[in-house]
């Protein structure tokens, strides 16, 4: 397929007279859009036209964005993701003979003679290839810098006796730790899923999980003093048939009332409660009674609740509605942690539950227990 009879004559026209042809039909012959649309385009991204974004390339190119530019550079079309998504013809894009592609040449240099760019454009041009070169150069420098300053925190928190999240919670000295976790899965003799016994059995196997999760947790990826926070953590379990189906505000009204009263052991969580609900106690994990060991994969979720959580206004900012959906291993770090310490709102954790992969963490001296498990050196 070699140029359309179109093209092949707009090129001809190009080369006889390229001052003959229209601003559009120059800018075609180059490879641009028409200068309405670049000028549009430029307005849209900038809040220049195209002509002043050359003016600034020309006097004040140090001022230019590293957008701006790869567009001086390739066009209005460029977009930093999809380098050859540039408007120019189909023609251009698809193979052409020897002949054609002498064509197409002759006639881009002629129209770039006719419109004087090498005198107006081609010095733009120089500067944003020298400014991006700058950019360039300047972000290296920036990675290098955070690569090297990474090192030196990690380095810094191999050297502590343990990571930095651990010994705030040593520090707080509390008798125990853990969490309220409400029972609202159950089976009555008129379900035709399970009977009373089997959801017992459940319910015991998924307290047996709570226990084998966390000390794997606790034991092993964070084996650096990890074990003496799994010497303390206890949960208050409460299985009641009242509770069967419960809504969201009889939850949170039930324990409200167990805080006012001074019912729930010091250092249990008073900030937020777990929930086992029917989808929870019928799971696969809990069905076949596995032993966790490690990994991300097929592990039971419960729902952690804010108990102040004002059901009146809605949802909040992020849709949070006031419960997360949280694996089980994450409960023994990071949702301890950030209730613990206060360092991540409701909202941020709805976020990441939703929008992020929770990871097992993956090494044993990081100072924060991400929820991705990936820490990178950064400062918490």
């Amino acid at each position: 397929m070699g140029l359309s009879p179109e093209i092949r004559a707009l090129y001809a026209r190009a080369i006889e007279n390229p001052a003959g042809l229209s601003a559009a039909e120059q800018n075609r012959v180059l490879g641009r859009p028409p200068p309405e649309e670049e000028d549009e385009l430029c307005l849209a991204q900038f809040g220049i036209n195209r002509q002043a974004l050359i003016s600034k390339a020309l006097t004040e190119p140090d001022t230019l964005s590293h957008t701006q530019c790869d567009i001086v550079l390739t066009g209005t079309h460029y977009h930093s993701s999809n380098p050859s998504a540039l408007s120019l013809p189909l023609d251009d894009l698809v193979s052409l003979s020897p002949e054609e592609c002498q064509l197409q040449s002759d006639a881009y240099g002629e129209v770039r003679r006719a419109t004087n760019w090498y005198n107006t454009e081609a010095p733009a041009v120089h500067n944003a290839f020298e400014r991006s070169k700058a950019i360039r150069e300047q972000e290296r420098a920036e990675r290098k810098r955070k690569r090297e300053q990474q090192v030196e925190l990690i380095q810094t928190a191999m050297r502590l006796p343990r990571p930095k999240w651990i010994q705030d919670l040593m520090d707080a000295q509390l008798p125990r730790w853990g969490f309220v976790c409400f029972r609202t899965g159950y089976a009555t003799k008129d379900d035709d899923k399970a009977s009373p016994a089997a959801e017992d059995a459940a319910w015991d196997q998924l307290r047996w999980t709570f226990n084998d999760i966390a000390e794997l947790v606790l034991t092993h990826w964070w084996k650096r003093d990890g074990p003496r926070l799994y010497e303390t953590c206890e949960h208050v379990f409460i299985s009641d048939p009242d509770l069967k189906g419960a809504s969201p505000e009889h939850l949170r009204a039930r324990f409200r009332t167990m805080r006012d009263r001074d019912e729930i052991p010091e250092g249990v969580h008073r900030d937020c409660f777990l929930v086992a609900d029917a989808e929870a106690l019928s799971c696969e994990y809990i069905a076949q009674k596995k032993e966790y060991r490690g990994g991300r994969d097929w592990v039971p979720y419960v729902k952690a609740f804010d108990p102040d959580y004002d059901e009146t206004t809605g949802p909040l900012k992020g849709d949070f509605a006031g419960e997360i959906n949280v694996p089980l291993p994450k409960v023994f770090d990071w949702l301890h942690y950030t209730l613990f310490t206060n360092c991540e709102t409701w909202q941020e954790r709805h976020r990441q539950t939703t929008q992020e992969t929770w990871q097992p963490i993956r090494t044993a001296y990081a100072p924060y227990p991400a929820y991705t498990g990936v820490w990178e050196g950064r400062k918490w």
